[in-house]
C-alpha cells in the first residue's frame, strides 16, 4: 500500500482519500448548510450553476427544495437547498 493510501486509510478515507461516513454523518458541510428562505422572484447565486432565479419552492424544513432558472445555457434545476451551494443575492 502507498504511503499516500496508507495515511488516508489510517485517518479513516476510503479509496481516493474521501472519508468514509457512518449512514446519517455529515460529510464536511455538505447535507449541513444554512437553509435559505427563497421566495418566487429571488435572485440566486449557486457556484457550479452561476446566477438563477427562483421559479418555485415546495417542501418543508429539511426537504425544503426550490426549482431555479439558470437561463438558456443550463435552464431550470429543481435542487434540494440542504445540499445546495446557493446565495440568497
Amino acid at each position: 500500500m502507498g504511503a499516500v493510501r496508507a495515511a488516508a486509510a489510517a485517518a479513516g478515507a476510503g479509496p481516493g482519500g474521501r472519508d468514509r461516513a457512518g449512514p446519517g454523518t455529515l460529510r464536511g458541510g455538505i447535507g449541513n448548510r444554512p437553509i435559505p428562505v427563497l421566495d418566487l422572484g429571488d435572485k440566486v447565486s449557486h457556484d457550479a450553476f452561476g446566477l438563477g432565479t427562483v421559479v418555485a419552492v415546495r417542501g418543508d424544513a429539511e426537504k425544503m427544495q426550490a426549482q431555479i432558472d439558470f437561463g438558456a445555457d443550463i435552464g431550470p434545476k429543481w435542487l434540494l437547498l440542504r445540499y445546495a451551494p446557493l446565495e440568497k443575492l
